[in-house]
């Protein structure tokens, strides 16, 4: 995998950003929160335009034929978070060194199975997002039917 290359510019002259080297986020890149005892990995749907990352992503463009939906899914499998939180350091806000983020090895198959993993994991997370919708609804709906056995309990009572 290769972890540098991003994009790098200087903010000087610009009032409302540090005078530090700044990294933009895009399209092509997976970015990757390196403190904090959560260590999600996201990929951009859309262009992010101008958009600079924070001080606590990691900004990772993949090299050769390692797509950055396929890295992302394999950085937030739970093993690998598990990996990752071995490497944590601090105590009050816990960080992961790049030196230490470059030795994970991340295993690249080929493109067309890359492909699959991503469309598969993606498929995945739309059925929890679903899932976990048809669970509201259903708690909405049982509270509602609930309710309405109470009143009309009640009602006819009175």
């Amino acid at each position: 995998m290769y972890w540098e290359g991003c994009a790098k510019t200087s903010s000087r002259g610009l009032n409302h950003l540090p005078t530090t080297r700044a990294i933009f986020c895009a399209t092509a890149t997976c970015s990757w929160a390196g403190r904090g005892t959560r260590n999600p990995a996201v990929t951009f749907l859309a262009d992010p335009g101008n958009t600079i990352a924070a001080a606590n992503l990691f900004v990772l463009r993949p090299r050769g034929s390692a797509l950055p939906d396929y890295l992302a899914w394999f950085l937030n499998l739970p093993a690998t978070q598990v990996r990752l939180g071995a490497m944590r350091a601090g105590s009050s806000v816990p960080f992961v060194r790049l030196n230490e983020l470059r030795e994970l090895e991340v295993p690249v198959p080929d493109l067309e199975l890359q492909k699959r993993i991503v469309e598969i994991y993606k498929l995945s997370l739309q059925e929890e997002e679903l899932l976990a919708r048809i669970q509201t609804q259903r708690r909405t709906l049982v509270d509602a039917m609930l309710h309405d056995a109470v009143r009309r309990e009640t009602s006819r009572a009175d």
